[in-house]
């Protein structure tokens, strides 16, 4: 409906993420309704969108991209978590984006690294 929220998009994506049977006709209209409104999300409710639809194993290439190149002209707002589970979503997703990887190790190291937990670095490792 028109009057989803960027969160409640987002919130509604990972919540069927958590359930054994979602239905993929839903997921499909609220990844459409948040790619049609995607200016208007921030970077953690992106970073919940990629986590969502990689963990339902949707495989939308342009999807990824639009959310990733989001994220890049976001990254001054994104915390360790949004980064990780973006980078996360598109190697689970296998969508190779090398120019977001260069900008998210760009921005980690300019934040320090020590602002990473010791799994947001381990996972941030394996997905590259």
């Amino acid at each position: 409906p028109a009057e989803f929220e960027p969160l409640d998009l987002a919130n509604s994506l990972w919540a069927f993420a958590t359930v054994p049977h979602a239905d993929r006709q839903v997921i499909t209209q609220l990844k459409e309704m948040g790619v049609s409104t995607l200016n208007e999300f921030t970077a953690q409710n992106v970073a919940i969108s990629m986590w969502s639809l990689a963990t339902l194993e949707v495989r939308d290439e342009s999807f990824f991209e639009r959310a990733a190149d989001f994220i890049v002209q976001h990254l001054s707002e994104c915390k360790s978590q949004e980064l990780n589970n973006s980078l996360w979503a598109c190697a689970t997703a296998s969508v190779r984006l090398p120019w977001l990887f260069i900008k998210a190790d760009n921005h980690a190291m300019s934040i320090g690294l020590s602002e990473f937990k010791m799994h947001e670095l381990s996972i941030t490792l394996w997905a590259h």
